[in-house]
């Protein structure tokens, strides 16, 4: 068997995509403080439920749909972005939104 499979176009994707979410949570503890990188990684789960739909149209079970709200809601109050007047860098918080995407 070949370690490195028959699809290396798709190995070598997933490589660069998994390396892409690693650079993305480094640049983001980097730019921020590490409880705001912490907190914007709880959003893992329901970005990883929707971009399984996005990408291979899989249907989102009611239990992750009703976790949706609560932990985007969660991650709203603790954070709470209407009071830090743009505090926060714009460049850390996409890398830490995008990196659980990848």
């Amino acid at each position: 068997i070949n370690p490195l499979g028959t699809q290396r176009k798709a190995l070598l994707l997933r490589g660069l995509v998994g390396c892409g979410g690693i650079i993305g949570v480094l640049v983001a503890a980097s730019r921020l403080p590490l409880a705001v990188t912490s907190l914007l990684s709880f959003l893992a789960p329901p970005l990883t439920a929707l971009c399984a739909v996005a990408v291979v149209n899989e249907p989102i079970p009611r239990v992750v749909l009703a976790g949706f709200l609560p932990s985007l809601l969660g991650v709203i109050l603790v954070l709470q972005p209407w009071a830090s007047f743009g505090g926060l860098d714009s460049i850390g918080v996409a890398a830490a939104v995008l990196s659980p995407i990848c």
